[in-house]
Formats: C-alpha cells, structure tokens, sequence
C-alpha cells in the first residue's frame, strides 16, 4: 500500500507541472482508482443481454448490498458511504445500464422501465438471490420498481433522496421553464450543477474539478438522450408503493433543490412501515456530502431489518 501511495503521490508532483488535459486525466483516473481501493471495491463487469454492465463489489460472507447511483452519475458516488458500513456486508454499487462504464447504445431506450428489466437481467447474472436494494435520486426510482417487480428478492429498500412521486421542488420550477440544470453542455453547466446538487460542496482536489467536467461533456449528448427517455416516459410509483411489504428507509438533505424532502411525506403514506432519516444542511446526495452520517442511518436501518 506504501509503494501505492508513493506512485501516487509521484504523479500528481509531475502533474503540477503541467495543465495537458490528458496529464489530468490519468492522475484523475488514478486518484478514482485509489479510492476505489481504499474501499476494498474491486472493479468487475458482467454481460446481461446485450448490455455490458460494469460494477464494484466489496467481497463479504454476509448480507449482500445492491447500490444504485443517481442521473449522470455512476457506481462511485458510493466509495465513501461503503467504507463506513461494516466489512461484513458484501456491496456492490453498480453503473446502471447507459451510465458510468456500462453500455449505452443510440438506439435503445432508457426509460426506467428498460432500465429496471436490464438491471434484473444483470442481478440474474450475477446469481443475487437475497439482498438488500438502496438508490439515490434516479437509483431510488429504479430500485423501487425493482423490488415492485421483484418483492421475494429484496431484503430492504433504501431510498435516499428518491424520485418517482411528484413533490415541488426548485428544480421542477426551473424545468418548467425550459431550463435543466442536470442537462448542460458548458463548462459553466458544471460548476452550476455542483452547486444545484451540494449544500456544502465536497472539496476536490486538483485536478478533480477539471477532469469531471470533461468526463461530463463528453457524455453530455447522451446525458440529453437519457434525460429525455426518462422524462418522456416518467410515471409516478405511488400506485406500485402499497406493493412493497419489505423494511423501507428514507433518507433525504433537507436543504435538496433536486427532490424536495417533502417527497417523504408522501412515501410515508403509503408506506406505513418506512423509516426516515433527515439529514439537516445537506443537499441531494448525502451519501457523497455526508457520508458518516448518511451511513450511520442506514446501517442502523440494516440492523433493524435483520430482526424482521
């Protein structure tokens, strides 16, 4: 591990004498790479139909995690809420299909109803009988149709800042008026999104900044694509909720611009048996901006479940 961090270390003393994007690119893809194993995830893919799906996994004899990630996002927004959840739990976070390392084909749709048959195709794959289902924001949407769809496979669900209810919010205001913060093609759009997604922004270290803006703008006309196969496909999951019977938890940043925390007023009614954690000053993933308390409640919840 020593040798590991002086490699890095190296690399980013050479990178600071020099802006070339591609020299901030590698130490980026290290740096990522180094967190990655920190977290004692292990980068995996799988085929599932025609879609290659790429994935981390913590390896573990317990209880299995499944993690779902958010819009424009991918399977590390969960490198941080992993490491503090106990080495007994095996966790595996995945790129949904057309995200992160995943396939992504011009073709196809990626409304959340093709999303979620791909991502049952992939966890067939990958022989997960028995697991435990979190998602956040977009991840949450899906997760939930998953264990609608699924019910005798999902353990518990955990949904963090969660779409798929209709609850006012600053970002819906913004849509109706033609304006998408989650969509953008500028490097002003990514400093606008950060900002739109954190309370307390996360620090990022040179050249993170700079290097996940590019990985965003090379994606963004496909970020547009998928935006617009969710959208134009969207449909509220209150009338599948009275469907889901397992422990549900809800998490939510009370100060999201995204998805307004009043959302789980809504869950909660029609799902009695959910639990809920409110994170106070923090924004649309607290996993990524409050990690230690965001973990925390989950696991807690996870205790809790065991006992049902």
């Amino acid at each position: 591990m020593n040798k590991i961090i002086l490699i890095f270390v190296f690399i980013l003393l050479m990178g600071s004498f020099s802006a070339c994007a591609s020299v901030q690119d590698a130490i980026f893809n290290m740096g990522v790479s180094f967190a990655r194993s920190q977290s004692d995830f292990v980068t995996k893919s799988i085929q599932a139909g025609d879609h290659r799906i790429a994935y981390l996994e913590r390896e573990a004899k317990g209880e299995t995690i499944v993690f779902l990630h958010g819009f424009a996002a991918s399977k590390d927004n969960w490198l941080f809420l992993t490491r503090r959840l106990p080495k007994t739990y095996r966790v595996l976070a995945i790129d949904m299909p057309g995200y992160g390392d995943s396939s992504a084909f011009s073709d196809q749709s990626y409304s959340a109803e093709q999303i979620t048959r791909r991502l049952a195709t992939a966890i067939n794959e990958l022989k997960l009988e028995r697991f435990h289902l979190a998602g956040n924001s977009l991840g949450g949407y899906i997760a939930t149709l998953y264990a609608a769809q699924h019910p005798d496979k999902v353990i518990s669900l955990g949904l963090i800042d969660s779409a798929g209810v209709d609850s006012p919010s600053e970002f819906f205001t913004l849509l109706s008026k033609g304006d998408n913060p989650l969509v953008f093609d500028t490097e002003k759009g990514f400093d606008r999104l950060v900002d739109f997604i954190f309370y307390k922004k996360p620090f990022m270290p040179w050249p993170s900044k700079a290097a996940s803006t590019r990985k965003y703008l090379r994606r963004s006309s496909l970020n547009r694509k998928l935006w617009n196969d969710i959208w134009d496909n969207r449909k509220d999951v209150t009338d599948i909720l009275p469907k889901l019977n397992m422990p549900v938890m809800l998490i939510w940043g009370d100060k999201d611009r995204v998805l307004d925390m009043s959302g789980i007023e809504i869950y909660k009614r029609y799902l009695p048996q959910a639990k809920s954690h409110i994170l106070k000053d923090c924004g649309h993933a607290p996993m990524i901006e409050r990690p230690d308390e965001t973990a925390a409640a989950y696991l807690k919840f996870l205790m809790s479940s065991a006992k049902h």
